[in-house]
Protein backbone atom coordinates (compact mmCIF):
# COMPACT_ATOMS: atom_id res chain seq x y z
CA UNK A 1 0.00 0.00 0.00
CA UNK A 2 2.50 2.71 1.23
CA UNK A 3 5.13 1.38 -1.58
CA UNK A 4 2.88 3.19 -4.01
CA UNK A 5 1.85 6.53 -2.09
CA UNK A 6 1.09 9.52 -3.79
CA UNK A 7 -0.25 7.09 -7.05
CA UNK A 8 -2.91 5.52 -5.81
CA UNK A 9 -3.74 7.12 -2.53
CA UNK A 10 -4.29 11.17 -2.40
CA UNK A 11 -6.55 11.56 0.71
CA UNK A 12 -6.47 9.51 3.63
CA UNK A 13 -9.43 10.35 6.09
CA UNK A 14 -9.28 10.36 10.10
CA UNK A 15 -5.70 8.74 10.95
CA UNK A 16 -4.22 7.46 13.67
CA UNK A 17 -1.22 8.83 14.68
CA UNK A 18 0.96 5.97 14.16
CA UNK A 19 -0.79 5.89 10.46
CA UNK A 20 0.25 9.56 10.00
CA UNK A 21 3.59 8.47 11.11
CA UNK A 22 4.10 5.99 8.45
CA UNK A 23 2.68 8.38 5.62
CA UNK A 24 4.95 10.81 6.66
CA UNK A 25 8.52 8.17 6.84
CA UNK A 26 7.16 6.75 3.22
CA UNK A 27 7.30 9.63 1.40
CA UNK A 28 10.51 11.03 3.15
CA UNK A 29 11.95 7.78 2.11
CA UNK A 30 10.89 8.82 -1.37
CA UNK A 31 12.37 11.86 -1.67
CA UNK A 32 9.46 14.19 -0.97
CA UNK A 33 9.12 17.37 1.09
CA UNK A 34 6.58 16.54 4.21
CA UNK A 35 4.49 19.06 5.61
CA UNK A 36 2.55 18.41 8.63
CA UNK A 37 -0.33 20.45 9.71
CA UNK A 38 -0.76 20.18 13.86
CA UNK A 39 -4.68 19.79 14.77
CA UNK A 40 -4.53 18.35 18.10
CA UNK A 41 -2.02 17.45 20.70
CA UNK A 42 -1.42 13.74 19.47
CA UNK A 43 0.32 15.21 16.30
CA UNK A 44 3.47 16.61 18.03
CA UNK A 45 5.36 13.18 17.00
CA UNK A 46 3.92 13.24 13.31
CA UNK A 47 5.16 17.11 12.88
CA UNK A 48 8.74 16.38 14.50
CA UNK A 49 8.57 13.07 11.68
CA UNK A 50 8.06 15.47 8.71
CA UNK A 51 10.54 18.36 7.12
CA UNK A 52 8.12 21.15 8.08
CA UNK A 53 5.65 21.45 11.33
CA UNK A 54 3.05 23.80 10.77
CA UNK A 55 0.81 25.49 13.70
CA UNK A 56 -1.08 28.42 14.06
CA UNK A 57 -0.78 29.90 17.88
CA UNK A 58 -4.34 31.21 18.51
CA UNK A 59 -6.26 27.97 17.66
CA UNK A 60 -3.83 24.91 17.90
CA UNK A 61 -3.41 23.50 21.69
CA UNK A 62 0.04 24.53 22.90
CA UNK A 63 2.18 21.06 22.72
CA UNK A 64 1.86 21.19 19.05
CA UNK A 65 3.08 24.62 18.81
CA UNK A 66 6.17 23.70 20.50
CA UNK A 67 6.58 20.97 18.45
CA UNK A 68 6.02 23.05 15.04
CA UNK A 69 8.85 24.56 12.94
CA UNK A 70 6.65 27.31 11.83
CA UNK A 71 4.37 28.57 14.12
CA UNK A 72 1.80 31.26 12.99
CA UNK A 73 0.85 33.86 15.73
CA UNK A 74 -1.50 36.04 13.64
CA UNK A 75 -3.69 35.62 10.74
CA UNK A 76 -3.95 31.89 8.72
CA UNK A 77 -1.85 29.43 6.51
CA UNK A 78 -2.76 31.91 3.37
CA UNK A 79 0.35 33.66 4.74
CA UNK A 80 2.76 30.60 3.95
CA UNK A 81 1.96 31.54 -0.33
CA UNK A 82 4.12 35.17 0.51
CA UNK A 83 6.37 33.36 2.70
CA UNK A 84 7.53 30.91 0.15
CA UNK A 85 7.38 33.58 -2.53
CA UNK A 86 9.99 35.77 -0.31
CA UNK A 87 11.95 32.89 0.51
CA UNK A 88 12.50 31.07 -2.91
CA UNK A 89 15.61 28.80 -3.60
CA UNK A 90 15.54 30.26 -6.83
CA UNK A 91 16.12 34.03 -6.08
CA UNK A 92 19.00 32.96 -3.67
CA UNK A 93 20.41 31.44 -5.69
CA UNK A 94 20.66 34.06 -8.51
CA UNK A 95 22.39 36.59 -5.31
CA UNK A 96 24.73 33.66 -4.22
CA UNK A 97 25.79 33.68 -8.20
CA UNK A 98 26.82 36.94 -8.33
CA UNK A 99 27.98 37.54 -4.95
CA UNK A 100 30.59 35.10 -4.90
CA UNK A 101 31.95 36.26 -8.78
CA UNK A 102 32.19 39.94 -7.37
CA UNK A 103 34.24 38.49 -4.60
CA UNK A 104 36.57 35.90 -6.33
CA UNK A 105 36.65 38.68 -8.93
CA UNK A 106 37.97 41.88 -6.65
CA UNK A 107 40.08 39.74 -4.49
CA UNK A 108 42.05 38.00 -6.81
CA UNK A 109 42.20 41.30 -9.23
CA UNK A 110 43.82 43.15 -6.38
CA UNK A 111 46.39 40.16 -5.07
CA UNK A 112 47.71 39.44 -8.48
CA UNK A 113 48.53 43.23 -10.03
CA UNK A 114 50.49 43.68 -6.24
CA UNK A 115 52.51 40.27 -6.65
CA UNK A 116 53.22 41.52 -10.35
CA UNK A 117 53.51 45.58 -10.26
CA UNK A 118 53.04 46.38 -6.64
CA UNK A 119 50.08 48.34 -6.88
CA UNK A 120 46.46 47.31 -6.39
CA UNK A 121 43.70 48.74 -8.82
CA UNK A 122 41.19 48.59 -6.85
CA UNK A 123 41.24 50.97 -3.51
CA UNK A 124 39.53 49.78 -0.30
CA UNK A 125 37.20 52.61 -0.49
CA UNK A 126 35.86 51.22 -3.93
CA UNK A 127 35.87 47.47 -3.14
CA UNK A 128 33.43 48.45 -0.23
CA UNK A 129 31.25 50.80 -2.86
CA UNK A 130 30.73 48.13 -5.05
CA UNK A 131 29.91 45.99 -2.20
CA UNK A 132 27.44 48.37 -1.28
CA UNK A 133 25.99 48.54 -4.98
CA UNK A 134 25.96 44.70 -5.25
CA UNK A 135 24.31 43.58 -2.52
CA UNK A 136 22.00 47.13 -1.88
CA UNK A 137 20.53 47.68 -5.22
CA UNK A 138 21.40 44.43 -6.77
CA UNK A 139 19.84 42.27 -3.67
CA UNK A 140 16.92 44.31 -4.42
CA UNK A 141 16.78 43.76 -7.73
CA UNK A 142 17.69 40.29 -7.62
CA UNK A 143 15.74 38.91 -4.70
CA UNK A 144 12.48 40.31 -5.75
CA UNK A 145 12.37 37.76 -8.92
CA UNK A 146 9.23 36.81 -9.97
CA UNK A 147 7.44 33.58 -8.55
CA UNK A 148 7.77 30.21 -10.68
CA UNK A 149 5.23 28.90 -12.71
CA UNK A 150 5.70 26.09 -10.25
CA UNK A 151 6.28 26.74 -7.32
CA UNK A 152 6.72 23.23 -5.60
CA UNK A 153 10.20 23.47 -7.45
CA UNK A 154 11.34 26.59 -6.01
CA UNK A 155 10.98 24.81 -2.41
CA UNK A 156 12.17 21.02 -2.64
CA UNK A 157 15.20 20.42 -1.68
CA UNK A 158 17.04 18.61 -4.48
CA UNK A 159 20.23 19.66 -5.27
CA UNK A 160 22.83 21.93 -3.95
CA UNK A 161 22.40 25.49 -3.42
CA UNK A 162 25.71 26.43 -5.51
CA UNK A 163 24.77 23.68 -8.90
CA UNK A 164 27.12 22.94 -11.62
CA UNK A 165 25.82 25.31 -13.83
CA UNK A 166 26.51 28.16 -11.34
CA UNK A 167 29.99 27.28 -10.76
CA UNK A 168 30.72 26.77 -14.61
CA UNK A 169 29.60 30.61 -14.97
CA UNK A 170 31.15 31.82 -11.53
CA UNK A 171 34.97 30.45 -12.90
CA UNK A 172 34.14 31.70 -16.22
CA UNK A 173 33.56 35.13 -15.15
CA UNK A 174 35.33 35.20 -12.52
CA UNK A 175 38.48 34.20 -14.89
CA UNK A 176 37.50 36.71 -17.54
CA UNK A 177 37.65 39.67 -14.74
CA UNK A 178 40.73 39.05 -13.41
CA UNK A 179 42.46 38.42 -17.15
CA UNK A 180 41.04 41.56 -18.28
CA UNK A 181 41.58 43.99 -15.76
CA UNK A 182 45.07 42.14 -14.45
CA UNK A 183 46.23 43.38 -18.27
CA UNK A 184 45.33 46.20 -17.94
CA UNK A 185 46.69 47.43 -14.73
CA UNK A 186 49.71 46.20 -16.20
CA UNK A 187 49.62 47.33 -19.78
CA UNK A 188 46.50 49.17 -19.88
CA UNK A 189 48.60 53.08 -20.57
CA UNK A 190 50.40 50.62 -23.51
CA UNK A 191 47.25 49.45 -24.99
CA UNK A 192 45.05 51.71 -24.87
CA UNK A 193 47.33 54.94 -23.95
CA UNK A 194 45.81 57.00 -21.70
CA UNK A 195 47.39 57.84 -18.70
CA UNK A 196 47.79 55.51 -15.59
CA UNK A 197 44.54 58.22 -13.31
CA UNK A 198 42.30 57.00 -16.32
CA UNK A 199 43.48 53.52 -16.85
CA UNK A 200 42.58 53.73 -12.64
CA UNK A 201 39.44 54.84 -13.50
CA UNK A 202 38.46 52.79 -16.66
CA UNK A 203 38.97 49.53 -14.69
CA UNK A 204 37.04 50.99 -11.37
CA UNK A 205 34.42 52.09 -13.74
CA UNK A 206 34.38 48.82 -16.10
CA UNK A 207 34.24 46.43 -13.34
CA UNK A 208 31.24 47.82 -11.27
CA UNK A 209 29.27 47.48 -14.64
CA UNK A 210 30.58 44.32 -15.32
CA UNK A 211 28.44 43.32 -12.00
CA UNK A 212 25.41 44.71 -13.58
CA UNK A 213 25.33 42.58 -16.49
CA UNK A 214 25.98 40.06 -14.05
CA UNK A 215 23.17 41.14 -12.20
CA UNK A 216 20.96 41.41 -15.58
CA UNK A 217 22.48 37.62 -16.66
CA UNK A 218 21.54 36.14 -13.07
CA UNK A 219 17.68 37.05 -13.46
CA UNK A 220 17.66 33.43 -15.37
CA UNK A 221 20.32 30.97 -14.53
CA UNK A 222 19.34 28.57 -17.16
CA UNK A 223 17.49 30.17 -20.05
CA UNK A 224 19.26 31.83 -22.84
CA UNK A 225 17.20 34.71 -22.86
CA UNK A 226 18.40 36.91 -19.90
CA UNK A 227 16.17 39.92 -20.79
CA UNK A 228 12.75 37.46 -20.64
CA UNK A 229 9.91 39.04 -18.84
CA UNK A 230 12.55 41.44 -17.44
CA UNK A 231 9.39 44.09 -17.46
CA UNK A 232 7.41 42.36 -15.64
CA UNK A 233 9.52 42.64 -12.19
CA UNK A 234 9.38 46.52 -11.09
CA UNK A 235 11.34 46.23 -8.62
CA UNK A 236 14.49 44.54 -10.47
CA UNK A 237 14.15 48.05 -12.89
CA UNK A 238 14.13 50.19 -9.20
CA UNK A 239 16.80 48.77 -7.95
CA UNK A 240 19.05 48.35 -11.70
CA UNK A 241 18.15 51.71 -11.93
CA UNK A 242 19.45 52.73 -8.18
CA UNK A 243 22.55 50.69 -9.02
CA UNK A 244 23.26 53.03 -11.75
CA UNK A 245 22.21 56.59 -10.22
CA UNK A 246 23.97 55.64 -7.04
CA UNK A 247 27.31 54.90 -9.03
CA UNK A 248 27.64 58.12 -11.01
CA UNK A 249 27.96 60.60 -8.46
CA UNK A 250 29.76 58.15 -6.15
CA UNK A 251 32.31 58.25 -9.42
CA UNK A 252 32.32 62.03 -9.83
CA UNK A 253 32.75 63.20 -6.22
CA UNK A 254 35.41 60.20 -5.75
CA UNK A 255 37.73 60.95 -8.52
CA UNK A 256 37.40 64.75 -7.90
CA UNK A 257 38.47 64.26 -4.08
CA UNK A 258 41.35 62.52 -5.21
CA UNK A 259 42.08 64.12 -7.89
CA UNK A 260 41.74 61.10 -10.25
CA UNK A 261 40.73 61.38 -14.36
CA UNK A 262 37.59 61.27 -15.78
CA UNK A 263 36.19 58.95 -19.02
CA UNK A 264 35.80 60.39 -22.39
CA UNK A 265 33.19 59.38 -24.64
CA UNK A 266 35.91 56.81 -26.32
CA UNK A 267 36.51 55.31 -22.81
CA UNK A 268 32.96 55.22 -21.81
CA UNK A 269 32.36 52.86 -25.20
CA UNK A 270 35.47 50.59 -24.05
CA UNK A 271 34.00 50.22 -20.47
CA UNK A 272 30.89 48.97 -22.04
CA UNK A 273 32.37 46.73 -24.59
CA UNK A 274 34.49 44.81 -21.45
CA UNK A 275 31.16 44.75 -19.64
CA UNK A 276 28.79 42.84 -22.65
CA UNK A 277 31.31 40.32 -22.91
CA UNK A 278 30.25 39.32 -19.57
CA UNK A 279 26.86 38.34 -21.38
CA UNK A 280 28.94 36.31 -23.60
CA UNK A 281 30.36 34.35 -21.01
CA UNK A 282 27.11 33.48 -19.46
CA UNK A 283 26.16 32.14 -22.69
CA UNK A 284 29.16 30.49 -22.94
CA UNK A 285 28.86 28.82 -19.55
CA UNK A 286 24.53 28.13 -20.12
CA UNK A 287 25.75 26.66 -23.57
CA UNK A 288 28.17 24.38 -21.92
CA UNK A 289 25.64 23.22 -19.03
CA UNK A 290 22.70 22.75 -21.90
CA UNK A 291 24.36 20.56 -24.38
CA UNK A 292 26.29 18.70 -21.44
CA UNK A 293 29.84 18.49 -22.62
CA UNK A 294 31.07 15.84 -20.11
CA UNK A 295 28.48 13.56 -21.75
CA UNK A 296 29.96 13.96 -25.11
CA UNK A 297 33.26 13.63 -23.89
CA UNK A 298 32.14 10.16 -21.75
CA UNK A 299 30.44 9.39 -25.42
CA UNK A 300 33.54 9.74 -26.71
CA UNK A 301 35.97 8.00 -24.17
CA UNK A 302 35.86 4.24 -25.97
CA UNK A 303 36.86 6.09 -29.44
CA UNK A 304 39.49 8.27 -27.56
CA UNK A 305 40.69 5.29 -25.41
CA UNK A 306 41.19 3.28 -28.80
CA UNK A 307 42.77 6.20 -30.64
CA UNK A 308 45.30 6.01 -27.68
CA UNK A 309 45.88 2.84 -27.84
CA UNK A 310 46.64 2.44 -31.55
CA UNK A 311 48.79 5.66 -31.23
CA UNK A 312 50.77 3.51 -28.51
CA UNK A 313 51.02 0.69 -30.68
CA UNK A 314 52.67 2.36 -33.48
CA UNK A 315 55.40 3.92 -31.26
CA UNK A 316 56.13 0.72 -29.73
CA UNK A 317 56.21 -0.83 -33.37
CA UNK A 318 58.63 2.42 -34.30
CA UNK A 319 60.82 1.48 -31.68
CA UNK A 320 61.20 -1.82 -32.29
CA UNK A 321 62.04 -1.09 -35.97
CA UNK A 322 64.75 1.55 -34.67
CA UNK A 323 66.18 -1.39 -32.69
CA UNK A 324 66.58 -3.84 -35.26
CA UNK A 325 67.95 -0.68 -37.39
CA UNK A 326 70.23 -0.11 -35.04
CA UNK A 327 71.30 -4.05 -34.65
CA UNK A 328 71.96 -4.68 -38.05
CA UNK A 329 74.30 -1.56 -38.85
CA UNK A 330 75.98 -2.47 -35.69
CA UNK A 331 76.51 -6.26 -37.40
CA UNK A 332 77.79 -4.81 -40.53
CA UNK A 333 80.12 -2.34 -39.27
Amino acid sequence: MFGKLGISITVVGKCKTKLKQRIVRCLRRKGEVVAVVGERSGDAPVMKEADIGLAIQSEYPEITTQSANVTITKGSFSLLIDMIICGRNENLQNFIQVEVIVTIASSLINFISAISSGDTPLSPIQIFWIYFLVSFPGGLALLSGQPNENLQDTIRPTGPLITKAMWVNILLQSSYQIAIFVTLQLKGTDILGISQEANKSMIFNAFVFCQLCNIVSARRLKELNIFKGIGQNPLFLVGSGAFVVFHLPFDVVYWFITHGAGLNWKQCLECGLICAVSWLMDLIAKLIDKFQVTEIARRWAPELSSTRDWLIGIMRRSKLMSLTCIQHSSKEQ
